[in-house]
């Protein structure tokens, strides 16, 4: 059942808004995984995000960090304070990071 059916005029932007944000979103979630995969020289896939964790995925030690953090300032056109750096310690916090930054 759509539950987003429309029901008048304001209903079609509503879901014109939503369309945007997924698109907004997906190509967030594009960009990040293609640093990933830069560095790390793997493909991002569901059964390997878990995985991607630093210090525990052997190729993710301290110079692989800085480098994910200088190229995730680059492609986003953001700041990350140094303080904040270490929030980024696995594929999934830094996604987190990332949206929660760019609201």
């Amino acid at each position: 059942r759509d539950r987003l059916r429309s029901r008048g005029l304001g209903d079609v932007y509503k879901r014109q808004f939503i369309n945007n944000e997924h698109r907004v979103m997906d190509k967030l979630i594009t960009k990040y995984n293609l640093i990933f995969e830069e560095i790390f020289k793997i493909k991002v896939t569901d059964e390997n995000k878990s995985r991607l964790v630093y210090k525990k995925y052997s190729q993710w030690d301290s110079l692989a960090q800085m480098t994910l953090i200088q190229s995730i300032e680059e492609t986003f056109r953001i700041m990350i304070p140094f303080d904040e750096m270490m929030c980024i310690d696995s594929y999934e916090h830094g996604l987190d990071y990332l949206t929660d930054k760019l609201k």
